[in-house]
């Protein structure tokens, strides 16, 4: 079946209805349940373990294979059937199976891959369109549910009508996709023992390694806010308007998500210039690191809302993909963008846990904003070594536009 990237589109918006959706309800719902703070950061991180070996797993897999549209529908199917359980077990067994699910989620790491490796317009262009318009399907699940996140718990009428709305558009994403067709492609015929070497020798491994402490900042800061803003941050409401926390940390997500669409279009323009794309992968982690710090240092909700409002995570996302898509070819590709965002989710997977221990054992939210203000700007170092050592590249000068073994574009 000849590839179409508007059903690929159509089917990763629809796939993207639950994302924002369970940040929203999952941890919050642990809260509920009376389960502490450890289980509510671990519900959030818990499945990046599964995604952690699962992205790198179905990268490789889809590069040994030469097909990836089969694997998207595979994941897309596994997640929708599990859906249905999720009103039925305890906060517990929730976490177990969320992070099944999670696993077959990662199967849409291949999404970027397949994005890339289109024909029509700039590879940059493509992958700011793309995750464009995962933040719409995320937007959308995010407005069709808030009238539903006045509930405490999901055993109930209106827990099954979020459940439903899930489960359908997962399945009918599975749908979309399985008919967006796919693009031929080598087959990689890379053995186990080879799976971590590339073409272009170490510098997917370092520039993959190199994020692992903005990761652990970053989550450290993510798994925090839901708690925070349940257990004191929210209590006058939204500025002043009763909400419960679920319907505020709704509303904190609808407004990123919307801001982060139409920056994602400009930012796979900026991405084609070699210098803008490496100045992204050095400054955005200080800009994390600012404003976990801004965390630290006040408990005001104006400031809260207002920095969550920044996306700041398609500018490095989309540099980096982009980076990897330029010193790779089509039959390791899959797993190139599978290892970044497998170390990318380890570190939050570590992170969220180390939040959740210090958040039960007492520790005060600033002190955990703090830990996580410095482990993103030690990830600022780590890949400001990576971009000037690994990939020759000066910030200063006329040289910086003129590298050596870059993509031919």
């Amino acid at each position: 079946m000849a590839f179409s990237f508007r059903r690929l589109v159509a089917g990763v918006v629809l796939g993207n209805l639950a994302s924002g959706v369970l940040f929203v309800v999952l941890p919050l719902l642990v809260l509920k349940e009376n389960s502490g703070p450890l289980l509510a950061t671990l519900i959030i991180v818990a499945p990046l373990l599964a995604q952690t070996f699962a992205s790198f797993f179905w990268g490789a897999l889809s590069d040994r294979l030469g097909r990836r549209r089969e694997i998207l529908v595979f994941g897309a199917i596994g997640a929708a059937v599990l859906y249905l359980a999720f009103p039925l077990v305890s906060p517990t067994v929730l976490l177990l199976l969320r992070t099944l699910q999670a696993a077959l989620i990662a199967t849409s790491t291949l999404v970027y891959a397949l994005t890339s490796e289109g024909s029509s317009g700039s590879v940059g262009g493509r992958l700011g369109n793309m995750m464009a318009w995962s933040n719409v399907g995320s937007l959308i699940g995010l407005v069709l549910v808030l009238p539903l996140l006045t509930l405490s718990s999901l055993n109930s009428v209106l827990g099954w009508e979020l459940i439903g709305v899930l489960a359908s558009s997962t399945a009918l994403s599975a749908v979309l996709l399985g008919f967006a067709g796919d693009l031929p492609r080598l087959r990689a015929t890379v053995s186990v023992r080879n799976i971590l070497r590339f073409h272009k020798g170490l510098r997917i491994i370092y520039l993959s390694a190199a994020i692992f402490p903005l990761a652990v900042g970053n989550y450290m800061a993510y798994t925090t806010l839901p708690v925070y803003l349940n257990d004191g941050l929210g209590s006058h409401g939204f500025f002043g308007i009763p909400m419960n926390s679920f319907e505020q940390l709704g509303i904190f997500s609808v407004a990123t998500t919307a801001v982060a669409i139409p920056l994602c279009v400009w930012i796979g323009h900026q991405v084609e210039g070699v210098r803008w794309r490496r100045f992204a992968l050095v400054l955005t982690p200080l800009g994390y690191a600012s404003f976990w710090l801004a965390y630290a240092l006040t408990s005001s909700y104006l400031v809260f809302f207002a920095i969550w409002t920044v996306p700041l995570y398609p500018v490095l996302s989309i540099a980096a993909t982009k980076e990897l898509a330029g010193i790779t070819g089509p039959e390791e590709r899959g797993r190139a963008i599978g290892l970044w965002n497998a170390v990318y989710t380890l570190g939050g997977l570590l992170g969220g846990t180390v939040a959740g221990v210090l958040l039960q054992g007492g520790a005060s939210y600033a002190n955990v904003f703090l830990i996580g203000t410095v482990l993103a700007a030690s990830g600022a170092v780590t890949l400001f070594l990576v971009v000037v050592r690994s990939f020759h590249f000066q910030f200063r000068g006329p040289s910086s536009t003129a590298l050596p073994n870059m993509e031919p574009e």
